[in-house]
């Protein structure tokens, strides 16, 4: 069955689209202090290293919510899927979201993140690694992957996932934090 309208067929997406709103206001506050710029790329605090968490976690929701959707009538969906389980979501017809999508950081011409490059099934990116390792082992070493650029990528992951074909041109966010390169 095809899904008409994410955002009206699934009604979870609305919280997790109030969410990345959120998120996206509190990472361009930061900019007040931190300028966006990839001399600042490791510079790390609790404050991106929240920002990084969340936008990991409301990225993770979506990607679930879309699974379950996706998977509703496959008895081989799993009960508790992972990552690379969620790897096809971005290829089926129904959602379409660019892996190689690019955005730029307001502000900082030239600071480009492509948070799904080089995403594959048994590898994902390198800031959903650094999330999980600092949410299972909180050292100060994993504190410091709490960085802006993994903050910015895990952010960027979570927008260009909430824009799906569909909804990007049926229900688009505006971003204080990016742009998208056409």
């Amino acid at each position: 069955m095809a899904i008409k309208d994410p955002v009206t067929e699934m009604p979870s997406l609305r919280l997790l689209r109030a969410l990345y709103r959120t998120l996206d206001e509190d990472l361009a506050a930061c900019f007040r202090y931190v300028e966006p710029v990839g001399e600042h790329a490791l510079t790390y605090s609790i404050e991106f290293m929240r920002l990084h968490a969340q936008a990991c976690m409301g990225l993770g929701s979506l990607l679930d919510l879309w699974y379950k959707r996706l998977t509703r009538d496959d008895p081989a969906k799993k009960a508790e899927p992972n990552i690379g389980d969620y790897h096809f979501i971005f290829d089926d017809g129904s959602v379409q979201i660019d892996r190689g999508r690019t955005l730029n950081v307001r502000g900082s011409p030239g600071y480009l993140v492509t948070p799904f490059h080089g995403w594959r099934k048994v590898a994902p990116p390198t800031w959903w690694r650094d999330y999980n390792d600092t949410k299972h082992h909180f050292t100060l070493a994993t504190f410091r992957l709490g960085n802006l650029d993994n903050a910015l990528n895990a952010l960027a992951g979570f927008y260009l996932a909430i824009h799906d074909w569909r909804t990007l041109r049926t229900h688009p966010l505006d971003s204080k934090v990016f742009e998208v390169m056409t």
